[in-house]
């Protein structure tokens, strides 16, 4: 029973951080004084690629920092897979989420963004813990570290040269 309440209590608290990180990290570029150098960490303007940002980083921090017994007994190699899973299902769902609920059901706005973001946390989170334990393969670490890496160079690149598609764009 310990097992099953421990797990549940990093799950609510690596969610709760996850929000958290996220909401001052939308917030932060600006208040910042837009700086260059944090243009990969933080959305830039209002598009659904630099939200992702906000799915990427928290999550990242949740799954790759020892911040508490739960996660700090997981392998450093079992952490980045884990991470990397977790961001890709979070990021999915919010970019999904987002054109399906704008284009299937004309739904849009601030309290549907919250609630996507919610969701996406929650069921990565959920999704990456579900493998803590799993033996994988070197090569899946190395798969899982080049797709980290190659996410932190895009959202550098695509922050200062965004290409002309509906993802990249701030809606007007």
């Amino acid at each position: 029973m310990k097992f099953k309440k421990t797990g549940l209590c990093f799950f609510l608290w690596a969610v709760f951080i996850c929000y958290i990180v996220a909401t001052i990290l939308h917030f932060a570029y600006d208040f910042l004084g837009k700086p260059a150098l944090l243009a990969g960490f933080m959305p830039v303007n209002e598009s659904i690629w630099e939200h992702l940002k906000l799915v990427f980083y928290p999550l990242c921090i949740v799954f790759l920092l020892p911040w508490c017994d739960n996660i700090g007994a997981v392998s450093l190699k079992n952490r980045i897979i884990i991470t990397a899973l977790a961001v890709i299902v979070g990021k999915f769902i919010v970019a999904m989420g987002h054109y399906g609920l704008k284009e299937g059901f004309s739904i849009e706005g601030i309290v549907s963004h919250l609630i996507l973001l919610l969701v996406a946390f929650i069921v990565s989170i959920y999704h990456g813990m579900s493998i803590k334990t799993h033996r994988f393969p070197l090569w899946v670490l190395g798969v899982s570290c080049l797709y980290l890496l190659a996410d932190i160079t895009l959202f550098y690149i695509f922050s200062f040269y965004p290409p002309d598609l509906p993802i990249f764009q701030p809606p007007l």
